[in-house]
């Protein structure tokens, strides 16, 4: 099925816009987040990213921090307790793995099921599905005594 008349000529006004209206707009925009950026930059509000890159890269940083500021050197070393860099610790499994469905389309299906049938009672502590005992069975109806309307 091809595109609709209308799709196309959506599309070209949109290209006509960006080169024409839009692109000064980007522009101006672009101008005022850079003069925002210089100002950040000039205040010395960077000092985290200057943290974070001597603590990556010890050897160049070091040298590049001491010459560009020499006040905020104080400030790092009071903050910076260790100079390891912290690994994620791993997370405890919120879920119990099920046997055979990790991995699998159908495991998100499988532990609702399984979940299911823990509180019915019928699956307990991972053993699989109890089989239900067997009642006293009915008894059963002859088609003889049977009484139809």
């Amino acid at each position: 099925m091809g595109k609709s008349i209308r799709s196309k000529i959506k599309r070209a006004h949109r290209t006509e816009f960006r080169k024409t209206i839009g692109k000064a707009w980007a522009e101006k925009k672009s101008a005022l987040i850079q003069e925002k950026l210089k100002e950040c930059i000039s205040k010395g509000e960077m000092n985290s990213f200057e943290r974070l890159n001597g603590i990556f890269n010890k050897d160049d940083g070091d040298d590049n921090m001491d010459n560009n500021n020499s006040d905020s050197n104080i400030d790092i070393d009071a903050m910076d307790t260790d100079a390891k860099v912290v690994i994620n610790k791993q997370k405890g499994k919120k879920k119990h793995p099920l046997q055979h469905t990790q991995g699998q389309s159908g495991a998100k299906l499988a532990r609702k099921k399984i979940n299911k049938m823990k509180r019915r009672g019928v699956y307990k502590k991972g053993a699989g599905p109890i089989e239900k005992k067997k009642g006293v069975p009915k008894k059963k109806i002859n088609k003889k005594n049977k009484v139809s309307f």
